[in-house]
Formats: structure tokens, sequence, C-alpha cells
């Protein structure tokens, strides 16, 4: 079976930090894929990475970001944006009642943010921001 994980974060100097954001595709034959965009944008396929000279934040380079997402389209089997699309529908569907995208979301204790199904009360999902208590 294939599974997707999306994980994001901070890179950078303390004082200006940079967040980033990486897609990681395992495939049913054991092939890891992982899109990884930040201050420096790479594929790593088995280990093998592949990278241009990307910044995101540099209109020109948009041909270069495209050859990373074709890159990991080959390997993934999908392209960066269908992985997203996959792995939000899994996070936002209800286990107990099936109700896909149908969530409100509220505060639990600082940093902490729980999302309950709207059509049966039971909690989707829920995640916590340690930055948001130190």
């Amino acid at each position: 079976m294939t599974s997707i994980e999306i994980e994001t974060g901070s890179e950078g100097p303390r004082h200006d930090p940079y967040g980033w954001e990486e897609i990681k595709v395992t495939r049913s034959n054991g092939d890891e894929v992982t899109l990884h965009s930040g201050l420096s944008s790479w594929v790593d396929v088995n280990g093998e990475r592949f990278s241009y000279a990307v910044a995101i934040a540099f209109p020109n380079k948009d041909n270069e970001w495209q050859l990373l997402c074709e890159k990991f389209e080959e390997f993934a089997g999908c392209s960066p944006a269908a992985a997203h699309k996959a792995y939000g529908r899994v996070r936002y569907s209800c286990d107990k009642c099936g109700a896909f995208d149908d969530v409100v979301e509220k505060s639990g204790f600082p940093g902490e943010t729980i999302a309950a199904c709207r059509q049966c009360g039971s909690v989707v999902y829920s995640d916590f921001n340690e930055s948001a208590i130190i």
C-alpha cells in the first residue's frame, strides 16, 4: 500500500526562520520519494538526491521547480498537488460516520487544535503547535 506523509517546520537562523515542507510518498514496492521545499528544494528517491538551484521565492526559478515536481511525479506516481489532495482527504474524513471535510476546529490546551466532525461530534484529528507555548 502507498502512504503519504507531509511534514512542515522551519529552518535557518532563529532570528529569521524560513518555513519548509516535505511530501514523502512510500510506494508499495518500498520506494521512498521525498519532495522538500524550503531554503533549498530537492527530490530524494531512495537516498539519491536530485537538486536544482531552486529558491521558490525567486519567480525566474519556476522552470527548475517544475523539473523537481516532474521528477517527484516520475517516481512517486502522483503530482505534489495530488499527494496533498489525497493526504487531506484521509486527514479530514471521519472514521466514525464517513463525513468528508465537514469539521469544526476548536481550541484545546494552549497550542492544541482539535477538529471534530460536524455530523457526529467525534474527533477527526488534532494538531499541536509547540511554538505557541514556547
